[in-house]
Formats: structure tokens, C-alpha cells, sequence
């Protein structure tokens, strides 16, 4: 079992772009984003698009809407 969860955020700056295309852009970045938090990634991510205004340090993309990784990781 994981002791932590890694949450990543990207803002949707073209909202014709299906969820799909938006994980498989935003999925090769995860690796990446592990290494900078000095987290091992130990399960997959859960996707979800929530509105821009909800989620807080994203509110200036709003009213638009970012997407948010969440994946279990250890340190």
C-alpha cells in the first residue's frame, strides 16, 4: 500500500479536446512530475476534470476547467 498520493493539475486550454487525448498528453508527464516531487509512482492515476473555480491555486483559469491526475506513490 502506498503512504502517500501524488496530485497533479493542468489547466484545459482547449476544451474541444476530448478526455482521452487530454490523459494521454497529460499521462507521459507523470513520470516526470514524480521525479520532481522525489515520489515513486506505485499504482495508476485516477483522471478527473473539475471546474477551474473549485480547485484551489488553479482559480485564475477560470471559468475554465484543469485536469487533475491523483496517483498513489510512495516517497
Amino acid at each position: 500500500m502506498s503512504d502517500h498520493i501524488l496530485q497533479v493539475v493542468w489547466p484545459i486550454v482547449d476544451d474541444t479536446r476530448t478526455l482521452s487525448e487530454l490523459i494521454a498528453e497529460a499521462g507521459g508527464e507523470l513520470d516526470r512530475h514524480a521525479d520532481q516531487a522525489h515520489a515513486i509512482i506505485t499504482g495508476p492515476p485516477v483522471w478527473e476534470i473539475h471546474p477551474a473555480a473549485d480547485v484551489p491555486g488553479w482559480t485564475g483559469y477560470a471559468p475554465g476547467s484543469v485536469l487533475i491526475a491523483r496517483v498513489p506513490a510512495d516517497a
